[in-house]
């Protein structure tokens, strides 16, 4: 659980110091978001979400079951569309900011019928969705790779990868291949709990 792991994990002041009573002060003012998504993730748990500790995650839009969902631990999901008719797995310290839709399913244009296809989406640990990045179904977004604002991604991105652009295409400059932050310790609430300390 999140408030178990913050509380084990908090950076520690002497006490009544300068240092302790700002640090008290951010956690007291981050406290209302902190709830929030703490209860956002255990409302997602409980109908079969699979989040890892720590993460954090913002008011979403989610169209389809919830028990398709699996983010990793350290991930940063802001307020984002996933449709979940099938699954979409976030990795490890990925980030998806504002805007961001994931879909699982679409429609056969050659079938008469309007036959729906419906394929996984995977997201790679520390992969970046910029704002507004729209990911179509059987889409695999390599670990560390940048999906850029905006941008439509119709096929699988290569690790460390950046794409841009409607089609999304992929630029010749890669990302930097050594990444160790944790993007949930990014968003204040959690930041105020552990500080310095921002490794899992």
């Amino acid at each position: 659980m999140l408030v178990v792991y913050l509380w084990r994990n908090r950076e520690r002041y002497q006490i009544a110091s300068m240092t302790w009573l700002k640090a008290w002060g951010k956690r007291g003012h981050g406290v209302f978001p902190l709830i929030a998504t703490m209860l956002r993730q255990w409302r997602l748990r409980a109908v079969g979400a699979k989040i890892g500790v720590p993460a954090f995650i913002s008011p979403c839009k989610l169209n389809g079951s919830a028990s398709k969902l699996i983010i990793g631990a350290g991930s940063f999901v802001g307020r984002a569309e996933l449709h979940l008719h099938e699954t979409i797995i976030i990795g490890e310290n990925a980030v998806l900011n504002d805007g961001v839709s994931i879909f699982t399913a679409s429609h056969e244009v050659s079938s008469p019928e309007f036959a729906t296809t419906k394929r996984p989406v995977r997201i790679g640990a520390y992969a970046w969705l910029a704002s507004g990045a729209m990911i179509l179904p059987g889409v695999c977004i390599g670990r560390g790779a940048v999906v850029g604002a905006g941008a439509v991604v119709t096929h699988d991105v290569p690790d460390y990868g950046i794409v841009v652009g409607n089609p999304a295409r992929l630029l010749e400059k890669l990302r930097a291949k050594e990444l160790c932050y944790v993007p949930a310790f990014l968003a204040s609430p959690l930041r105020a709990w552990v500080g310095s300390r921002s490794k899992l």
